[in-house]
């Protein structure tokens, strides 16, 4: 099929009809028959225009500043402020594609080169065949490329200063014996406590000074319960991070409770920089069994491994459990 094939085929001619597209509505000349074909091909280039008018504001801006420089901008004065990037974002688009590409493929629509047009060459092509050939919804070709997203992530390549690391899991031993004292701040005295815990607990200003060595770009995840969420999210603030979404480790087992018996724990997800993921189905909530005092759940170190890249160095701090892929500080990293 030629281009000159393509272009008739397309869309069809509604300039020259009896019909005129005006901002209220429909105009049709007065005092002329209209015949049936000449109606129905008006109708069916509106359909085709109907999804695709981001093309030719796009095409309409596209022009305007090829032919005419930066006096093309003039025009776009009369647009509502707030529109104007949603416009830049159309020309963009359409300078990412020729004509021709966008006709060769009849079973896509502007959502889907729009989706596509951040992804380099030849990748980019590819995906948009294979949409087109599969008649793809956007939301599928969205999770190719997402597919693909996944695939470099986990195998770039990082390059991480000595001593840092891109992933930080984090189980301080909070203070619980001076949780009800005036002042949880001050040096935890063992002598002075009330019930056995199998570690010494830290003070949160000795928490606070054993900063985690991240890296520029960083994720942190800091263990944490009820009683010392708010400490935690504070801490994180102070060693630079951003807290972003809080898991959730459903147990199988009840503990204890003052105001509610526990079934939950927290680990909050903080970042630093500008980490990747491979973000798939994982969610906020994982499940796992209750165990040893302190011991975290395989489940989580499940859920960091398959969300983090592959070369990503990983540090779990207050250590208790030794793990493939991570190293270690703590006094006791082969406890259990």
């Amino acid at each position: 099929m030629s281009e000159l094939e393509i272009r008739k085929d397309s869309i069809p001619a509604i300039s020259h009809s009896p019909f005129i597209a005006t901002p209220y509505g429909l105009e049709i000349e007065d005092g002329k028959p209209v015949p049936y074909e000449v109606w129905e091909a008006y109708g069916k280039g509106l359909q085709r225009i109907e999804g695709a008018i981001q093309w030719v504001i796009g095409d309409w801006l596209r022009f305007g500043e090829f032919n005419y420089g930066e006096k093309y901008a003039q025009a776009t004065e009369a647009w509502p402020e707030h529109e104007i990037d949603t416009l830049k974002k159309y020309q963009r688009i359409s300078i990412s594609y020729t004509y021709l590409d966008r006709c060769l493929r009849r079973h896509l629509s502007w959502s889907h080169y729009a989706e596509a047009a951040p992804i380099e060459e030849p990748l980019r092509s590819q995906l948009l065949d294979e949409a087109n050939e599969k008649e793809w919804s956007v939301r599928d070709l969205k999770q190719a490329i997402r597919k693909h997203q996944i695939g470099e992530i986990k195998g770039a390549e990082i390059v991480i200063p000595e001593g840092k690391f891109n992933v930080i899991a984090c189980d301080p031993p909070w203070p619980y014996d001076l949780a009800g004292s005036r002042n949880p701040w001050e040096t935890y005295d063992k002598a002075g406590r009330r019930a056995s815990a199998p570690y010494n607990e830290m003070s949160l200003p000795q928490i606070i000074a054993n900063e985690p060595p991240a890296a520029d770009d960083c994720i942190l995840w800091l263990w944490t319960t009820h009683r010392f969420m708010a400490d935690a999210l504070k801490i994180i603030e102070l060693w630079g991070f951003k807290d972003k979404v809080i898991v959730t480790w459903v147990k199988d087992q009840m503990g204890l409770g003052a105001w509610l018996r526990s079934i939950s724990e927290f680990c909050i997800m903080a970042i630093k920089g500008n980490p990747k993921v491979a973000l798939e189905s994982q969610t906020t909530v994982i499940n796992g069994p209750l165990r040893e005092h302190s011991r975290k759940p395989d489940s989580f170190y499940k859920l960091v491994d398959g969300l983090v890249p592959n070369n990503y160095r990983k540090l779990d701090m207050y250590s208790r459990e030794k793990r493939e892929g991570w190293e270690q500080i703590g006094n006791e990293p082969t406890k259990f």
